[in-house]
């Protein structure tokens, strides 16, 4: 019997708005697509450790997002908003991050994050990701 194929983030995914950026990485993080969700960082990027460890650069938060994906980390967005300052936007945003497959393994906790992205490149990247903000 041939194995299920992995699902994966739509490669196609837009980053046309802050928005769309911070959307396209929270599903690829939940599908386990590590690719998908590296596309939506800036290549100077800095991102917050939930025992916040600050990490600079894709190839150190390459091995965080890794290690999220192992662990099924799955973010749902409750709510947003965006402050615009030229090319930088601020997303004001309450997430739901759940950690661990089965529902009574899983962790679930109600975060603001900070999430500042950059215009780059003819779309927005995440420049600062510090998700574990709580409420």
């Amino acid at each position: 019997m041939a194995s299920p194929a992995k699902k994966t983030a739509d490669p196609g995914a837009r980053l046309s708005t802050p928005v769309e950026t911070v959307r396209a990485f929270a599903g690829a993080l939940g599908l386990g697509d590590l690719e998908a969700a590296m596309a939506c960082f800036a290549a100077d990027c800095c991102f917050v450790t939930p025992d916040s460890t600050a990490v600079s650069g894709r190839g150190a938060i390459r091995g965080v997002l890794a290690q999220l994906i192992a662990q099924t980390t799955k973010i749902s967005i409750e709510s947003s908003s965006t402050l615009f300052a030229g090319d930088v936007a601020f997303v004001n945003q309450q997430w739901q991050i759940r950690v661990g497959a089965s529902a009574d393994a899983a962790y679930l906790q109600p975060v603001n994050p900070v999430l500042v992205l950059r215009h780059e490149e003819g779309s927005w990247k995440l420049a600062v990701a510090a998700p574990w903000t709580r409420r």
